[in-house]
């Protein structure tokens, strides 16, 4: 008798997939498990066919038709059929890691389950096609939970955003980013916050206060499943611990009850209220490494904010992630998330609405402003040199004031020119950003 499989194609965040292929043989992960990884593994998934377009696939449709003309060799064997969701043989389910737009490529998730058992969940080029024992419980085991795709759910490093509790990220820049519209890389400070959270925790943290720690992975509530979080450990079964690597700019805004609730910011204290609202906890233990100093911050859980953050968070993810709707940018918006949303001129001139309207007359106001304050600044600016004059500087109780020589700058255009790139197109090309947009406001009277 063989072995029946389901692939099941999904576009990104659907429910129902794109299509869905029955094979009649082979169809345990040695078998059709190797065929899908021999096939799909490494390929990116673009939006638009990139040089010759070899080795890619131009979206999900593009995948699917791809793999069936890999698979489909002759009369029987591999089959177009409906779904079943109550299917109980081997099923392999491939979807991208975010959705596909023109600003890179994604790459493919896969979950392979059989009979209730997850075999595999992850990262498609990850998995090595085997399949664990069943004293695994159909999933290998690891001493850290696995961390779900950041763009799946909403996590409690992005709902202060999302709340307007964030100094730096608005809602819709957390849209913007679960949309794929633009990525959300991590700067150096949240990079050597990676790298030494572990030591923090384990040399510090856990010695002193003599706790265990386990590494839970991603979390989804078990009642609202788009609330995520991955907490950085849970200490002894009940506390959930954050870790913060707090650099020198960001050392004012700890310990001030101004800003934040228990002396930590606002943004930290909403993300450890989110991590112990979706792990069912009562209290975490805030770890923030400043300089030498490691301090822990406890916290009880407030159920009232929790509740406040959950009733935010909703109509975000299901009207505006899901549904596609621009949140409110009344909390503000970066530039970046602005020009990625509309990168190019698709339009011509149309009717300003009366918040337009207030906007231009807004932003023409304070760029006289700030033209006028710019032109009292150079004015004093060139007031202060001729006091300085020869000197190196002037200085006081009050500080110092330097006017420092500086080594001429390089016209670079003129060099290039003089070399001859004017005329080489392929050296022009490699070094043309993307283009921009620039804002022009214009007032008539003015």
């Amino acid at each position: 008798m063989g072995t029946h499989a389901l692939t099941r194609i999904f576009e990104h965040g659907a429910e129902t997939p794109l299509v869905t292929l029955y094979r009649q043989l082979d169809g345990y992960p040695d078998g059709h498990g190797r065929d899908l990884l021999a096939f799909a593994k490494g390929m990116p998934i673009t939006c638009g066919i990139r040089g010759d377009g070899k080795g890619t696939a131009n979206g999900m449709g593009c995948f699917a038709a791809q793999l069936i003309a890999r698979l489909k060799t002759g009369v029987g064997g591999h089959y177009v059929t409906e779904d079943d969701p109550g299917w109980g043989g081997y099923a392999y389910d491939i979807r991208p890691d975010r959705p596909i737009l023109e600003r890179g490529p994604a790459t493919l998730l896969l979950r392979v389950t059989h009979g209730g058992r997850v075999i595999y969940d992850g990262p498609l080029d990850a998995w090595d096609g085997s399949e664990p024992s069943d004293e695994d419980g159909g999933r290998a085991v690891t001493a850290q939970g696995p961390t779900l795709p950041y763009d799946s759910y909403l996590g409690g490093s992005r709902i202060a955003a999302v709340a307007g509790l964030h100094p730096y990220k608005t809602a819709l820049d957390v849209w913007a980013q679960l949309r794929g519209v633009i990525e959300d890389k991590a700067g150096p400070e949240a990079e050597a916050g990676n790298v030494l959270e572990r030591p923090i925790l384990e040399g510090l943290y856990a010695p002193r206060r003599g706790v265990s720690l386990a590494y839970p992975g991603t979390l989804l509530d078990a009642d609202e499943p788009f609330m995520g979080a991955t907490p950085d450990a849970i200490a002894d079964g009940a506390i959930d611990v954050q870790c913060k690597l707090v650099g020198l700019r960001q050392a004012r805004r700890w310990d001030s009850t101004d800003l934040g609730a228990d002396g930590i910011p606002p943004e930290v204290y909403a993300q450890v209220t989110w991590e112990m609202g979706v792990a069912r906890l009562s209290r975490a233990n805030v770890v923030a490494q400043i300089g030498t100093e490691t301090r822990v911050y406890e916290v009880e859980l407030d159920v009232d904010f929790l509740d406040d953050l959950r009733a935010i968070a909703r109509p975000f993810w299901s009207d505006c992630v899901k549904g596609g709707a621009l949140p409110s940018a009344e909390h503000g918006v970066g530039r970046k998330t602005v020009e990625a949303l509309y990168p190019r001129v698709r339009r011509g001139m149309v009717a300003a609405t009366a918040h337009g309207e207030r906007l231009a007359k807004r932003y023409e106001r304070l760029r006289r402003a700030v033209k006028t304050i710019e032109e009292r600044q150079e004015n004093v600016a060139n007031e202060l040199r001729l006091e300085i004059g020869d000197a190196e500087g002037i200085e006081g109780p009050w500080g110092r004031a330097k006017w420092q020589a500086r080594a001429g700058s390089v016209r670079w255009k003129d060099v290039a020119m003089e070399l001859g790139a004017e005329s080489r197109g392929d050296i022009i090309a490699r070094h043309t950003g993307q283009p921009t947009r620039a804002l022009d406001v214009r007032m008539k009277g003015a």
